[in-house]
């Protein structure tokens, strides 16, 4: 069990049960668990696929799309918690809230990048981390049974077409890339979930979960089929790149 399977749940209840709200006399202490409830519960609603990687795993059954919107509330949702920990700090003999806060820091720091730098409208790679890290993490997930590991994959599978339709509309104006580069990205991505998914599902025998999950998995990857499609025939690589907004 990591750290963040621990502190995050017991932060966000002890937030919702205690009504923590920030005030000038509140504590550091305070300040990071209210932090850190604010941050799980922002991936657990929002980015599930991260929220499984932080062993949050209410959220291991769905994949929520990349859009205009969200990207809009994420940008804000991140901006102001990156101003609620800035001014944060520990004294010597608080190592392990130092170490929390720069778990969290960093964290909510990736996220950030990825949004300042408009890398959902520029990178078709990103959403390779969304949709085949999403699916494998729940599909190969340890200590679960087989059964459970092939229900939650089929349900984050039966969403691929729908992050891959957003994926599509968000890349619509992106600049040049390197399409062969992309290309070959995505194919070994269709490989893996040809291939591991059903591998991790195997020792489930339960034939209407493993036709359920071959099913999801053939949508998964007839929409990852059109996606590259699109990728090879449709994006012009040929745009000169504008700075993220």
């Amino acid at each position: 069990m990591t750290r963040w399977t621990i502190v995050l749940p017991a932060a966000l209840a002890a937030c919702t049960l205690a009504g923590i709200a920030a005030g000038a006399g509140e504590s550091p202490a305070l300040a990071l668990r209210r932090a850190e409830a604010r941050y799980a519960s922002h991936v657990l609603v929002q980015r599930p696929d991260l929220a499984t990687r932080l062993g949050l795993h209410a959220a291991d059954d769905r994949l929520v799309p990349v859009t205009e919107p969200s990207l809009d509330r994420d940008r804000a949702e991140l901006a102001a918690l990156r101003a609620e920990i800035s001014g944060l700090a520990f004294a010597k003999g608080s190592a392990n809230d130092a170490v929390r806060l720069d778990s969290l820091r960093a964290r909510v720091d990736r996220e950030w990048r990825d949004l300042s730098e408009d890398r959902w409208r520029r990178e078709p790679g990103i959403y390779l981390g969304l949709v085949r890290d999403g699916v494998l993490d729940v599909a190969e997930q340890p200590r679960v049974s087989p059964c459970e590991r092939a229900r939650r994959a089929l349900l984050r599978l039966r969403s691929v077409p729908e992050v891959l339709r957003a994926a599509m509309v968000n890349l619509r104006a992106t600049p040049g890339f390197d399409r062969e580069r992309e290309l070959e990205r995505w194919t070994g991505a269709m490989f893996d979930l040809r291939t591991r998914v059903p591998e991790a599902a195997a020792a489930c025998h339960d034939p209407a979960r493993q036709a359920d999950l071959v099913e999801a998995d053939s949508l998964a990857l007839a929409a990852a089929t059109r996606f590259v499609e699109f990728l090879r025939d449709e994006l012009d690589t040929t745009r000169t790149p504008v700075q993220p907004r």
